[in-house]
């Protein structure tokens, strides 16, 4: 399995209705996402019936146990989006977080080139953003308290952390409400108002 690029989408799950997993689906299509199908057993599926169980196991607040199947867990979403070989949509659940995270995930290769002066990879500035559209688009439908990106290491910092002034994942942006606190998040990183309430954060190059 190739390392992937994550857009994460941490949503309070006050928030939860019995339309929400769908409405963000159907964002996802009104912003050019095709739907392929599920994976493994369920790459078959209507897209309808993977909505119906997800919002179902969204209700029941489910977490997956240890010695469940994983067939009893939230099912993934695979869809063609721009020129991407594949994204992947899944949800992930802890009983004892007050978020659970919508994660879209692009093989990490399709999101950046790797630079042989600096031995790093970059961004494809292109690529960030339309993504950075996005996620101002995901933020601007209301169900999200943040979103974070990152590649295969990095590592999601909890919205609660993020307001008591964490930085958050921020590779290579971030959205966060414009009520959280940015200024202590030090000199390595640029933010930018978008939309009425959030703060677009992004790291100086």
């Amino acid at each position: 399995m190739p390392a992937y690029f994550s857009l994460i989408v941490s949503i309070k799950k006050e928030k939860l209705t019995d339309n929400l997993f769908g409405d963000f689906v159907s964002l996802l299509t009104d912003s050019g996402f095709k739907y392929v199908g599920g994976i493994r057993e369920y790459e078959n599926a209507p897209l309808s019936d993977i909505i119906l169980w997800n919002t179902n196991l969204l209700s029941k607040d489910f977490e997956l146990g240890y010695s469940e199947d994983a067939s009893a867990d939230y099912r993934q979403i695979v869809w063609k989006y721009r020129r991407f070989s594949s994204v992947r949509l899944f949800v992930c659940n802890s009983k004892e977080d007050d978020y659970f995270t919508l994660n879209l995930i692009i093989p990490e290769s399709e999101v950046t080139k790797f630079n042989w002066d600096s031995g790093r990879p970059f961004f494809r500035r292109s690529v960030t953003q339309g993504l950075k559209n996005l996620a101002v688009k995901i933020y601007e439908s209301g169900i999200a308290e943040t979103i974070q990106t990152g590649l295969e290491e990095d590592e999601e910092v909890s919205p609660s952390d993020i307001q008591a002034g964490e930085i958050p994942s921020v590779n290579p942006f971030a959205i966060i409400p414009a009520s959280y606190n940015a200024a202590g998040f030090g000199d390595s990183i640029k933010t930018k108002t978008v939309g009425v309430n959030a703060i677009l954060i992004t790291r100086k190059i």
